[in-house]
């Protein structure tokens, strides 16, 4: 089983330093079925959402991400996050 959707955020400021981006791509979700993933940098405020057969979209201090068609009508508010 594998899930549509995927939320991760990357809170220990050690781990960022080396690559925000090297958590999603290492793991194997988009590559199994996934079709939503967000990597939330709580330090240098971006997100980068991924999908399948796409490249990573990066978005600077956006103030919220939509849950698109995976999850429809769902919006998560950033302002607590940052």
């Amino acid at each position: 089983m594998t899930a549509h959707h995927l939320i991760e955020i990357e809170i220990h400021p050690m781990v960022l330093k080396f690559h925000p981006v090297i958590t999603m791509t290492d793991d194997q979700y988009i590559k199994n079925g996934t079709r939503l993933g967000w990597l939330i940098d709580r330090v240098a405020c971006k997100v980068y959402i991924y999908r399948p057969d796409t490249v990573v979209e990066e978005l600077d201090n956006p103030t919220t991400l939509s849950g698109e068609d995976i999850l429809s009508g769902f919006v998560l508010d950033l302002s607590e996050i940052w």
